[in-house]
């Protein structure tokens, strides 16, 4: 079973560097926790066992040195609509200046408020457009804050 597991992930480059037994019961030993990592991104690294007593499962304490991870550029777009003193006269200003006629004349509650709702939408979206800000961050995508 370990040889089979061992075998296919080295078709994907990946090598077992946990090699000590990772939970004991009964004076037996098995390894059970494994970390496979690439050899061709990390050659400086040790793994050590670490029995806290807290249960029957060993930690493992790896620790890799000379780690060269490049930074990542990520792309980012924002939507914002601007909402100052102009832009919501302007909005004022459409639903003074609109007839609202197809919304007073209609007898059908339904039609009414659709009616209602693109008025109120059309003037919302011309009052207030979307605006799109794009920017890019550079980060290490797997290094975290709790990291």
């Amino acid at each position: 079973m370990k040889q089979n597991l061992e075998s296919i992930m080295k078709t994907f480059n990946l090598t077992l560097v946990v090699t000590f037994a990772t939970r004991l019961c009964n004076d037996k030993g098995t390894l059970i926790d494994s970390i496979f990592l690439d050899n061709a991104k990390f050659q400086n690294l040790s793994v050590h066992p670490f029995d806290s007593g807290l249960s029957d499962h060993v930690a493992q304490i790896l620790t890799l040195e000379k780690i060269i991870v490049p930074l990542q550029k990520y792309k980012h777009t924002s939507k914002t609509r601007i909402m100052d003193g102009k832009s919501i006269a302007k909005f004022q200003s459409y639903l003074r200046e609109e007839a609202w006629d197809s919304v007073y004349n209609c007898e059908d509650v339904n039609e009414m408020f659709n009616n209602f709702h693109c008025i109120l939408l059309r003037h919302f979206e011309n009052s207030f457009p979307l605006r799109y800000k794009s920017y890019t961050t550079k980060h290490n995508g797997w290094i975290t804050k709790g990291i």
